[in-house]
């Protein structure tokens, strides 16, 4: 597996788009990579994300209250290796990635859950792809569907798959930076909105 999987991976396992839910354990594999730990941090709390990541990236607002379970959440921000400048310092970031997990367990993409990309630079290559490896921008399969929330403009494609009755993929800028927003859900339709709607 690739070091950087959160892009590689999830690029890789939704090819189809919106239409195949991510492979289970794409936060795993870093193993392989003796320098990962110098590009990467890992958060599983919301309030230590905003506290390390900042307060202006809405990732306080991108899980929606549920009693139980708990829902499992994972942030993990690469960025380029200036030793302990990287994590204070945006100009050294590449991606954030988040992901919530409605069934409450790691990995378990089941259940209903929500993937989160953020791009720190709108020009990131992740984004438009390559013959190799589709960007984050083949995920809208060249949707033309936009919606406006909040002032924001929503560019996005909703379809289903076997697992999952409602795919949704969205794309919207947020303060210069390039955010992907993903969602499948089994029951509920609204899972991709409630989610913007309470993201902006």
């Amino acid at each position: 597996m690739v070091p950087t999987a959160i892009a590689l991976l999830a690029i890789t396992a939704v090819v189809g788009i919106c239409l195949i839910p991510l492979v289970t354990g794409n936060y795993e594999g870093h193993g392989q990579d003796p320098n990962w730990d110098k590009t990467h941090t890992i958060i599983t709390s919301i309030d230590e994300a905003v506290k390390l990541f900042g307060g202006d990236l809405l990732l306080d607002k991108l899980e929606l209250q549920q009693n139980s379970p708990k829902p499992y959440t994972e942030f993990i921000l690469e960025y380029r290796d200036k030793k302990d400048k990287n994590k204070k310092d945006r100009e050294t970031w590449r991606m954030l990635s988040a992901q919530v997990l409605y069934g409450g367990k790691q990995f378990d993409v089941k259940d209903d859950y929500v993937n989160l990309t953020i791009f720190f630079r709108d020009d990131d290559p992740f984004i438009i792809g390559s013959d190799e490896y589709p960007g984050y921008e083949s995920l809208l399969e060249k949707s033309n569907a936009t919606k406006t929330v909040h002032g924001i403009t929503v560019k996005y494609r909703n379809g289903q798959d076997k697992a999952f009755q409602y795919c949704f993929c969205a794309e919207f800028k947020h303060q210069g930076y390039v955010y992907f927003l993903e969602s499948y859900s089994k029951e509920n339709p609204n899972l991709s909105w409630d989610t913007l709607n309470q993201m902006l």
